[in-house]
């Protein structure tokens, strides 16, 4: 015999009746988990192993796993800056084969007189959106102060580069080899009131001859089933975005319905 809430037992009359019972349906928020994902490249002194997954709630966590300026840092710093209610995880990628890239800042006389600085002040550098005061004193010649911005720089590892000084020009190298590295912002005196010292001038040139791309398959395929809603990635090359296109394809389909969204950016 079926028992029923709602409809009396005793009824005799021939009729059809439903009855839907919700006394087991869940209760309080949905259990949904809504997960962010950050892909990128980790640095040798992180502990993860390449393409692994790993929940993480900080970003001190990402530094362990990823290293301290690495991609995942850099992107994880945005990330809690903006959000810091979403479960986060990241996918790691080992560097691929190929060259980082590289750029140059040249410290210059802009008085035409002698090659220093005509009065104490502060260069506001910014390597990587990630701003690098370097204090400047009168009579500090341009390879005293290239070598001030090398020291400053390599001082700010979340910036994402590290630099050395040859007489005036301060060369600077990103953390990871590849493609992402190119065309990275460097400029100076971006804010109000921001300004170089009298006497010195810098000449900057952006970062290029970057080469290589880590293959993005073996970690796709790691992510299983498990749903990510948000994406966060570096890549713009037709390979990545034909890999990370596909599987968010398939994801999207009936047999699956696991949709998210993936996001990049790119300079210029």
């Amino acid at each position: 015999m079926v028992s029923f809430s709602a409809i009396p037992s005793d009824t005799r009359v021939p009729f059809v009746a439903c009855e839907f019972d919700s006394s087991q349906a869940q209760q309080g928020p949905a259990l949904l988990a809504y997960r962010g994902l950050i892909i990128g490249q980790k640095m040798a002194a992180g502990s993860a192993t390449a393409n692994s997954l790993h929940k993480v709630t900080s970003v001190a966590e990402v530094i362990v796993l990823a290293g301290e300026g690495s991609m995942l840092h850099r992107q994880a710093v945005a990330w809690y800056a903006a959000n810091k209610s979403t479960e986060l995880w990241i996918g790691v990628l080992a560097d691929p084969a190929g060259v980082a890239a590289e750029g140059e800042v040249e410290v210059v006389d802009s008085n035409l007189s002698l090659p220093n600085a005509s009065e104490d002040g502060t260069i506001a550098l910014y390597v990587g959106g990630v701003r690098i005061p370097v204090a400047v004193s009168d009579g500090d010649t341009v390879s005293e102060i290239a070598t001030a911005i090398a020291a400053a720089i390599n001082d700010a590892p979340e910036c994402g580069f590290t630099a050395e000084a040859v007489a005036a020009a301060v060369a600077v190298t990103y953390h990871h080899v590849g493609t992402v590295g190119n065309s990275i912002d460097i400029r100076d005196s971006y804010r109000d009131g921001e300004e170089l010292p009298d006497g010195i001038d810098l000449n900057t040139t952006l970062p290029t001859g970057g080469t290589g791309t880590p293959s993005l398959a073996t970690l796709i395929a790691a992510l299983g089933d498990s749903w990510y809603q948000i994406w966060t990635h570096p890549y713009t090359d037709a390979t990545s975005l034909a890999a990370i296109e596909a599987e968010l394809a398939s994801r999207f389909l009936p047999p699956r319905m696991i949709d998210g969204l993936a996001i990049t950016s790119a300079a210029g």
